[in-house]
């Protein structure tokens, strides 16, 4: 989310460091959603049927905390601003889910790329053989976007 929100004075922190930026030059999606106001997250949130993650962090469903959901959204909070993201899935994960987010960083002209690992699943970051191919890209996107 971080990623997203350099804009939103309300992910911003009020520290001594102000005069050091905390905008992030760039990131690297692990197979998570960055949608919370919409899709999978907002209807686990309002279905009751089993454990919502979101409902856990946040302390209330999307309907009793829309404002604080936004926030949390960084679907919402992509903007000219925003650093170049590379998305990492597994195969057998969700590859389509952060399409959209994807499709809104190209429209605004930020490097973003998905890099989908055969045979993966969620959390396949964690294991090999997928821990060897993806540190290298990894390493690869952050040497081209850090300053």
């Amino acid at each position: 989310m971080m990623a997203s929100g350099s804009g939103n004075p309300n992910l911003q922190g009020t520290a001594e460091n102000l005069k050091t930026s905390s905008r992030i030059q760039a990131a690297i999606v692990m197979a998570g959603p960055l949608e919370m106001l919409t899709g999978s997250v907002a209807e686990r949130s309002r279905s009751g049927k089993g454990f919502s993650n979101s409902n856990s962090w946040l302390r209330g469903t999307v309907d009793e905390k829309p404002r604080l959901y936004r926030d949390a959204d960084a679907f919402e909070q992509i903007d000219k601003n925003t650093c170049p993201i590379l998305f990492m899935t597994g195969e057998f994960d969700n590859p389509a889910r952060n399409q959209r987010s994807r499709d809104r960083l190209s429209k605004l002209g930020i490097a973003t790329d998905i890099k989908t690992y055969q045979d993966g699943k969620h959390g396949c970051w964690n294991r090999l053989p997928w821990l060897d191919e993806m540190v290298p890209d990894m390493g690869s996107f952050l040497s081209q976007h850090l300053q």
